[in-house]
This record gives C-alpha cells, structure tokens and sequence, in this order.
C-alpha cells in the first residue's frame, strides 16, 4: 500500500510518513494533505486516489482503528525507518542502493505521469519546470498535459 501510495500521489515521504487517516477520504478517494506536513507547510494538497489503493486503505484502517497515522507502523526516527526499509527491499529482492529508494518512487510517478500526457510539474508541486526535469527519465518522457492519476498504468 505504501509503494501504491508513492506510486499514485509521487508525494514525499515526509509527508507519507505524517498521513492522518482523518486525511483519507475513503467516500470520495481522495486525501486531503495539509500544508503542516508537507514541505515547505505552505501549500496543502488533495490526491484523487483509485479503487484498489482506497480498498487497500480500507483494510490496512481495519487492522488497526485506532491508529493515528496511515503508515504508523514505519513511525521511527527517520534512520532507523530508512534502516528498516532497506532491509524490507533487500529482503524482496530489490535494489536497495541510495538511488532506489522512497525518492524514486516519487521520480517514477513523475516520469509516468509525464510520459502519459500528464502534468508532472504540477503533480509533483515543483515551482520551475527545471527541477521537475530533473526527476523525468528523459528515455521514457514524452509532451502532453491531461492531468490526474487515471493516466497512469494500473499498478496492484
């Protein structure tokens, strides 16, 4: 659910890692990020999520209903949680390398955005083009601006 999350929103992890279940929405799929716990605690953020990652949402809130935080679990210092999950990817058998990490995530939904038609800038709340070019794999990107998750592949 964590890595639908990233793949879906390309939010930070600083975010992901703050996220109330008050936040989620599950009657509307949405989310509803406020500024407090994004960077720069300026702008707050609303994802329209899909079905099967609200389902998984669901499910993960039955688990535990009476949590505070969606992805209380990985609550640790930032370390010991960045420890923690390199061990969880090199465990499945995924590159755990720096460069692997929860930040890729967020480049990865960026590029596929992109690459659909979407508007990657915007999505990843980048204020110049240039920095949102950075995160782009130049080898997958093509033009086009429709906006909103749909225009991603389905990823379960």
């Amino acid at each position: 659910t964590l890595h639908l999350w990233w793949y879906y929103t390309g939010e930070r992890s600083g975010a992901t890692l703050a996220l109330e279940w008050e936040m989620i929405d599950f009657e509307n799929m949405a989310a509803q990020l406020p500024a407090r716990i994004r960077k720069g605690k300026v702008k707050p953020k609303r994802y329209e999520l899909p079905p099967h990652v609200v389902e998984l949402l669901k499910m993960m809130r039955a688990l535990d209903p009476d949590a505070k935080l969606v992805f209380g679990a990985f609550k640790f210092h930032k370390t010991t949680w960045y420890n923690r999950y390199t061990a969880l990817l090199k465990n499945a058998g995924l590159p755990a390398d720096r460069s692997n990490k929860a930040h890729m995530m967020r480049r990865t939904h960026g590029t596929h955005l992109h690459k659909a038609g979407g508007n990657a800038q915007e999505s990843l709340g980048h204020s110049r083009p240039e920095t949102t070019k950075r995160y782009l794999d130049p080898e997958q990107c093509s033009e086009g601006q429709p906006p909103t998750w749909s225009v991603l592949p389905e990823v379960k």
